[in-house]
This record gives C-alpha cells, structure tokens and sequence, in this order.
C-alpha cells in the first residue's frame, strides 16, 4: 500500500506538469485565437467600410474626366450627328454623376456634396448651352459656306465676263470694270476670314463702295454659271445679296463669342468638379490610411501580447518543470545515476539523496547500502585488512599500469623487496597482537617515506613490495635506505616500560619493465632480499646478476 502511494506521488507530479502544460497552452491558444477573430473581424469592417468609398472615388474621378473628355469632344464638333452624339453621352455621364452623388451623400462627410451637385447642374446647364450654340454655329457655317462659293463664282464669272466684253458704249474700258470686280471679291475673301465684327464691318463697307463704282462702270452682264441662280434678273440684286454675307459672318464671330463665353464658364465647373472629385479621392484615401494604419497598430498589438503570453506561458511552464520534475525527481535521479556510474572507494564519497519519502529516496537508500557493500567488497579485494595497505592482487593491477607506461616512456623503475627481520621471534615472545601492531607501524612508516606516485603493498606476511616508477638505481638505493633507517628508528611501546624494535632487510632492483615482467622483476628483487638476510640482515641489497649467477 506505501509503495503504491509512493508510485502515486511521482505520478502526480508529471500529471501535475502535464495539467499545467495544457493549461498553459490551451489558455494561450484561446486567448490567441479570440484577439485574432478580433483582428479578423477589424479587418472584415474595415474592408466592407472602405472598398465602396474607395471604388466610389475612383467612379467619381473617371466619371469627371470622361465629361471633361466629352465636353472638348462636344465644342469641337463638325456637324450635327457627332454634336448630337457627344451631347448625350455627355448627359448620360452627368447622370451617373448625380446618381453617384447621391450614394455619396450618404456618407459621413467625406466630401462636400452642395459643390458637387452645383458643379454637376451648372455643367449640364452649360453643356446645354454649349449644344444649342454650336447647333445654331453649324447652321450659320453652312449658310456662310453656301452663300460664300456662290459669292466668289459670281464675282469670279463677272471679273472674266467684264475683262473679255469690250462692247457697250456706255461701259466703261474692260480693265476698269475688271479691277473693280476684283476689288468687290477682295473684299468679300478679307471679310470671311475677318476675326472681329468691325473688321467685317469695314470689309462691308469697301464691298459696298466697290459695288457702287461698278455700277457706275458696268453695263449689261449677266451671270450664266451661278451654281444657284438668282431668281432676279437683275444683276445688281445678286451682288447686294452676296453683301448678305457680311452680315452672317458677324453673326458668325457673335456666336463664336458667346460659344467661348460658355465654354471659358464650362472649363470653371470642370475644374471646380475635378476639385471636388480630387479632395473626394483625397479623403477618401487618407481615411483609409488612417483606418489601415489603426488596424496594423492593432495588428502589431495583437502580436506583441500573443508573443508575450507564450513567453509567460514559457516561463510558467519551465518553472513548474523545474519545480516539480527537476528539483522534485531530476536532479536526485541524476545523483543517483552518477553514484551507480561511480567506482567506490574511501577518498570519493559519493552522496545520494535519501530525504524523503518517495519511491526514490527508497532507491537512494537502497542504493546506499549497495554502494557501502560495493566499498567494502572492493576494499576486501584490494587493501589489506590489517595495515589498510594495498594488497598482493591490488599491487599487481597497478604495477601492470606502469608496466604499460613504461613501455611508452622507456624510463627505468626499482622493484624493492621489504621483510621484517625476526619477526617470528616477534610473534613467539610477545605475542601475535604486538606482531599486528608491528605491521600496522611498519606499513604506516614505509607510507610515510614514499612519494604519492610509488606503489607499496603488503606482499604476505612481514614481507611488503615497492615499485619506484621513472626511478634507476641510485634514487632506488637512497629511497630504500631512508626507510630502512625510519624503521630502525621505530620504537613501539610495551607493558612495563619497554619498547619493542625491529629492523628490515631490502632487496632492491632496476628494471625495465618495457621488457622485464613485473613476475621477473619481483623474483630477482627477492633474490637481492635473500643476500640481504645472508649478509646480516638490516641492510639493503641491490640485485647483481654477476653476483647472483655465482651463487
């Protein structure tokens, strides 16, 4: 039942974390979702507000310069078909202008729409104007026109008749009567094209006078090639008709008047309705300006507090994370995992965290006990029980590493060989507990008078090994003498007042363990220490194989 609990609670914190994470981001996805259906909704109003006004001030303004187009189209006009076509779509335009006008007044103040209606009326007033004027101009240009060809081939036909004609003897010589008609239609040619009515009056005038000289001059003509016969057959009521033509070229240049009068006015109500249909584009553009740029302010809003929420969200969501699932489980499982990895021994204590009352601090705890088994198993397999020195087997794995070390340096080592002198008799006189106390100083001695990169172990025994790496032989011998001699030195106190000394013999040899193994190595190291113990004992000996090869 206390296990389930403990299973329920690690549940419950990575449920715990799950929770709030959709929590989060479902909150985060709904306030999202809500300020973006805002903007979408913005945006929708925005374009069902603003498109209309736009397409109609884009009408309007088509629509103006196509009556502006019509109009020039109108007063340019030569003759009554194309007068009557420009006029009406001129009046359809201005139609659709009023009908625009009209969708626009339901506006909000977007233009001024009294202008615009008193543009669109004076314009059609004008237009009017303009047709009814250009309508009477065309009639008159062909009244002119008529009246103008028959003048110049009647006076042309007089001025031939009267240069040929030499008989009358009451006319006058043919070369007088021929100027004179020359005169008479010099003055009619000035007067047709005369700019201004006191132009035409004076070319009337000449004609009038030229006309009275002739009849004076002429005698008896008549005009037989007149494209249309005068139904007078008085020849000097032809001319006093063509004298007409004075009178309709004035009326001409009046119309041409009043025609530039109307147009000079329609040309200000154009320009007044391009205005208005301008400052109309005009406003209508920078209302949407304004709304588009309220609407990417929004825009930018909307972003800022989405990214602002998922980064809250964020941080929520990594607090809770570090709250419950690292500082709750996370760290004390990777503790945990770093302990197992671990190798045990006596200078690294590796903690594990046992607080607590989940199913991890049981893991902890039992994984405590493990690893305290695990450190005395090892201790048991390397170290020596009684002086807490390495051991044979603990030896041999490590002298192995220098062995491999050696072989890549090509540096020399001393193999030392070290055993308690009489240590029987030892043992024998005051007991096994003196002989342990014995070791234990001895080991402790010999520990103290080593570097921390040599080798020394309990070999069996009184007996103990020393391996001196990057060593030759005179370092060796001089390491070996300066613990011979602390050991010599040693006093270990006994009941009574006495003291308890020993010595030690040595056996000591260079090697190169790139090539000598370390079994051959401890062999002759042991034959040196056999010498040593012939010799007298409390002395070291280094090996020599010439020595050795005598014995």
């Amino acid at each position: 039942m206390l296990d389930c609990f403990k299973l329920y609670r690690i549940r419950s914190k990575l449920l715990a974390v799950f929770v709030t994470a959709a929590l989060i981001f479902s909150g985060g996805g709904v306030v999202t979702i809500v300020f973006f259906n805002d903007i979408l909704a913005t945006t929708q109003g925005f374009v069902d507000d603003t498109l209309p006004k736009i397409n109609a001030a884009k009408h309007l303004d088509i629509t103006a310069r196509d009556i502006d187009v019509n109009i020039h189209r109108l007063m340019n006009g030569r003759d009554r078909r194309e007068l009557n076509l420009y006029f009406a779509t001129t009046s359809d335009l201005l139609e659709q202008l009023e009908r625009l006008t009209a969708a626009m007044s339901q506006e909000d103040g977007h233009t001024n729409i009294l202008s615009l209606n008193r543009a669109s009326q004076a314009i059609r007033t004008q237009a009017q104007l303009v047709f009814q004027v250009s309508t009477q101009r065309l009639l008159l240009q062909t009244q002119v026109e008529t009246l103008s060809r028959r003048a110049r081939q009647g006076l042309q036909e007089m001025a031939v008749q009267h240069a040929a004609d030499a008989s009358g003897a009451e006319a006058a010589p043919p070369e007088v009567r021929h100027r004179t008609v020359l005169a008479m239609l010099n003055s009619a040619e000035r007067g047709l094209v005369a700019g201004s009515e006191a132009a035409v009056e004076e070319q009337h005038q000449r004609y009038r006078r030229h006309m009275a000289q002739f009849q004076e001059v002429a005698g008896h003509f008549h005009f037989s090639h007149v494209a249309e016969p005068s139904t007078s057959d008085d020849p000097f009521a032809e001319l006093e008709r063509f004298a007409g033509l004075f009178a309709l070229r004035s009326q001409q240049i009046r119309l041409d008047a009043a025609i530039a009068v109307f147009l000079n006015q329609l040309n200000q109500e154009m320009t007044q309705l391009s205005a208005v249909a301008s400052d109309h584009s005009r406003r209508v553009f920078n209302h949407f300006q304004l709304r588009a740029d309220a609407l990417l302010t929004r825009q930018r809003q909307v972003i800022g507090l989405t990214l602002g929420l998922i980064l809250m969200a964020s941080l929520a969501l990594f607090i809770v994370h570090r709250k419950l699932v690292v500082k709750g489980f996370g760290d004390r499982l990777t503790q945990i995992s770093a302990a197992m990895e671990r190798v045990p021994s006596k200078s690294s204590h590796t903690l594990v965290p046992v607080a607590g009352t989940d199913e991890i601090a049981s893991m902890a705890r039992a994984l405590e006990g493990f690893l305290a088994q695990a450190l005395r198993l090892r201790q048991l397999a390397t170290e020596d029980e009684l002086t807490g020195v390495d051991n044979r087997r603990r030896f041999l794995e490590r002298a192995a590493l220098v062995a491999e070390q050696s072989k890549r340096d090509a540096k020399p080592a001393c193999l030392l060989m070290l055993d308690i002198d009489r240590f029987k008799v030892v043992n024998d006189t005051h007991g096994h507990d003196t002989g342990d106390r014995a070791l234990k100083a001895c080991a402790q001695t010999c520990l103290g008078s080593i570097r921390p990169l040599d080798l020394f172990a309990r070999y069996g025994g009184e007996e103990f090994v020393l391996l001196l790496p990057d060593t030759d032989c005179a370092p060796g011998m001089a390491a070996g003498e300066r613990i011979r001699k602390a050991v010599e030195a040693l006093r270990i106190p006994l009941g009574g007042g006495e003291q308890l000394r020993f010595t030690l013999s040595i056996g000591m040899v260079q090697v190169d363990l790139s090539r000598v193994t370390i079994e051959e190595a401890l062999k002759r190291a042991d034959q040196a220490l056999y010498r040593a113990k012939s010799d007298g004992r409390n002395r070291l000996v280094c090996w020599n194989p010439d020595a050795e090869n005598a014995a």
